[in-house]
């Protein structure tokens, strides 16, 4: 009879540690692991989190005037920054590669890109020392970066019949130092030299001082 009754007791035992399985939600809780659909979507979100309160409207020179390009252009976005001209455009169907050499700004472009579902080639380096083949793109676009050294390697890097979209804040702004960083009034009109200017806009009467321009390699 004891013996019946230790048996009855260690099999008892048994059963009160063969608990259920832990839920997804539990699981992942306690392990780190996604594994239920719900726990997916809770990292689509976090990557989403991830840029929230960066600037994702595109300039307003840009978004009005990128019907100048041709349908489905090649475009290079030379210092994308994190990414809101360059997934603009891919929004539109257009090729774009983007080049930025700063890690952050390079991993939000991405994952931009990512989250609204289109694609940006994206390039992590140096816009100085990266090299492209000669007349790989059909479109090269600049925005607020001045560097007049790189203007003959966008040039170079351009296809017969190339676009050039270029915007610079001017020594006007007084937030902005004078020299590399900006440039003359009216200079813009004269660092692509014989391109085709299609459009330039230079206001005076705005809190921002910048000058833009579309300019068509013939």
């Amino acid at each position: 009879m004891k013996l019946f009754l230790s048996l009855v007791f260690i099999f008892s035992s048994f059963l009160s540690y063969a608990r259920d399985p832990l839920p997804g939600s539990r699981y992942e809780s306690l392990s780190g692991i996604e594994t239920s659909k719900e726990g997916k979507k809770n990292e689509k979100e976090k990557e989403a989190k991830k840029i929230e309160g960066l600037d994702k409207t595109p300039s307003a020179f840009l978004a009005n005037n990128f019907d100048f390009l041709p349908s489905g252009a090649h475009v290079l976005d030379l210092d994308m920054g994190d990414g809101r001209n360059a997934v603009f455009l891919a929004r539109k169907g257009f090729k774009v590669t983007g080049l930025e050499e700063n890690e952050d700004a390079y991993k939000n472009a991405k994952t931009f890109a990512k989250e609204v579902g289109v694609r940006v080639d994206a390039i992590l380096s140096d816009r100085s020392t990266h090299q492209f083949p000669h007349q790989s793109f059909d479109v090269i676009m600049s925005f607020h970066h001045v560097d007049k050294k790189v203007i003959e390697r966008m040039k170079n890097w351009l296809r017969p019949g190339g676009y050039i979209i270029y915007e610079a804040i001017t020594e006007q702004e007084l937030n902005v130092p004078k020299g590399e960083l900006s440039i003359k009034s009216g200079e813009l009109l004269k660092l692509f030299g014989d391109y085709r200017i299609l459009k330039y806009e230079e206001p005076m009467h705005r809190k921002e001082f910048k000058a833009s321009i579309i300019l068509k390699k013939e």
